[in-house]
């Protein structure tokens, strides 16, 4: 029986550049992670801007004459934007430098799970299935061996490759139930898809493309929906799946493919390709959906091929720790696939009608918005091509009043503090993130039984924010106006911490 539905058969040096204003500082006695200050200040939206971005973890109060205001908040079914359409925004200051990374010595196996990475077919095949034991496996298989494998490789400068990972987000404000603190993610999210295209070029006949660096790549989204059974889950499990396949659109990928355990998977990819059709404009797009099961092999977004595929052999998602191991299926499918060792019509379900085109495979979640540069793109896939296997830093998005006003302090960070100020980043202007080497200050004291970041909402925040999230404060809150716009921490959710930039570059020692 086919398995598918149908019936039928690295020690790196990070130094920065001089700061403008001469401020010297030996990093090395700060740990890469000390205190530097600048030229500060908060400003409307209560966002820090500088003239070269530090990090703080003790900023001083505003001024007296100071307005600490927020307007831009996604409210329930209104569309804001933190970012400019493609079609009007500013010209990008493009960075001209190589892609540094990280030396892999440097690096905790923890940072390497993102649930997401990018590797050549070659690698991609030699993933070892048996050692796919649990949902995390998916990802750390591909980079881990009694350690860091050697080929690793995560970059220096954060936002050349990194993800938003949404839903741990979303749950701390019990998202989907809660309704209305969900109907404000799902205004982000639509919010992205229609007007964060920022990587989309405009051609000589005034359509917007993506690059065709990464056009011989295919994507997998191991895909589980969020509470299906309530309309509210169903939309929002929706547009986060739009939300990810129109971040992988922008960056110019050939193929999606979509694998789901259930039957009626299907018919969140066609939606969520239908909200896409009509959210970019000017771009050709096209779904079926024939007998409720199976996605036409024809479903495009612009160039961007979509399939789905219903995985039914328990053989392929049936672990030692989980029964239902959806990046297991999808891993396994594929391998398959690109052996040929399916038969036509299934081959064609995992690679479409051009099985001899894919140079790269790409995993990761209908929850995770990847976030590179254009002008980077092209340095990602030859590093793939050399065989080393990308991993993005995931990046960990923190409930704060900003984005979703009125939650109660055990669901939400104060927007009233100037500690919890938020600086906003815009990679296409040339700002950075640079890496802050191989510490996790936040897990430091980690002893309230939760992920250490979690720790503040279950402390009493409401009686003393300050001291309830001294450990995320560690880290500040940064804003990605080229990613979903919503306030992350300017760190992974295992601790790892970058050092946001506006100026400058991250100098780091190169890794090819």
């Amino acid at each position: 029986m086919s398995p598918l539905s149908r019936k039928k058969q690295k020690s790196t040096r990070r130094h920065f550049l001089p700061l403008r204003i001469g401020i010297i500082l030996t990093l090395g006695a700060l740990s890469y992670g000390g205190v530097i200050l600048t030229q500060l200040q908060i400003i409307n939206n209560n966002e820090i801007q500088d003239v070269d971005v530090v990090f703080i973890t003790n900023l001083l109060p505003p001024p007296a004459n100071t307005i600490v205001s927020r307007q831009n908040v996604a409210e329930p079914n209104k569309t804001v934007s933190t970012r400019t359409h493609f079609a009007n925004r500013k010209k990008k200051t493009e960075k001209e430098e190589h892609i540094m990374f990280i030396n892999n010595t440097d690096l905790d196996v923890n940072d390497l799970f993102s649930a997401t990475w990018l590797q050549n077919v070659e690698n991609f095949l030699l993933m070892d299935k048996n050692r796919i034991r649990t949902v995390e496996d998916g990802a750390l298989e591909a980079a881990r061996r009694s350690g860091v494998k050697p080929n690793v490789r995560m970059t220096v400068d954060w936002l050349d490759f990194c993800v938003e990972h949404l839903s741990k987000w979303w749950k701390i404000f019990d998202a989907p139930n809660n309704v209305k603190p969900t109907k404000t993610v799902i205004g982000f999210l639509r919010n992205y898809t229609r007007h964060g295209m920022t990587m989309l070029d405009e051609t000589e006949d005034g359509s917007h493309r993506p690059s065709t660096a990464l056009e011989d790549t295919l994507a997998l989204i191991a895909f589980q929906p969020y509470s299906s059974n309530k309309e509210l889950g169903k939309e929002l499990t929706t547009v986060s799946l739009a939300a990810t396949m129109a971040s992988l659109y922008q960056a110019g990928f050939g193929r999606v493919v979509v694998v789901g355990l259930q039957p009626d998977d299907v018919i969140f990819t066609r939606n969520a390709v239908e909200f896409l059709g009509e959210s970019l404009a000017g771009i050709t797009w096209g779904s079926n959906v024939i007998n409720n099961t199976t996605l036409s092999n024809s479903t495009m977004i612009g160039a961007m091929q979509v399939g789905h595929v219903h995985v039914i052999e328990p053989s392929w998602f049936t672990s030692k720790f989980i029964q239902h191991n959806v990046p297991r299926s999808a891993i396994v499918g594929l391998q398959l696939a690109l052996k040929g060792e399916m038969n036509a019509q299934d081959t064609i379900e995992w690679l479409g009608h051009t099985s001899q085109r894919w140079k790269y495979v790409y995993l990761t979640e209908p929850d995770t918005i990847l976030n590179t540069r254009r002008e980077k793109l092209s340095q990602l896939r030859d590093a793939a091509e050399k065989g080393l296997v990308l991993v993005p830093h995931r990046l960990q998005p923190i409930p704060h009043d900003s984005d979703i006003k009125g939650l109660p302090r055990h669901n939400a960070i104060s927007n009233d503090k100037p500690e919890f100020s938020v600086r906003g980043l815009d990679s296409s202007q040339g700002h950075s993130c640079c890496d802050a080497g191989n510490e996790h200050p936040g897990r430091e004291g980690d002893k309230c039984g939760d992920f250490w970041w979690k720790c503040g909402y279950s402390l009493q925040a409401d009686k003393d924010s300050l001291k309830a999230h001294k450990q995320i404060l560690k880290y500040g809150f940064m804003r990605l106006s080229t990613g979903t716009g919503v306030v992350s921490l300017a760190g992974t959710e295992y601790g790892r911490r970058c050092i946001p930039r506006r100026s400058g570059t991250c100098i780091s020692t190169v890794l090819r």
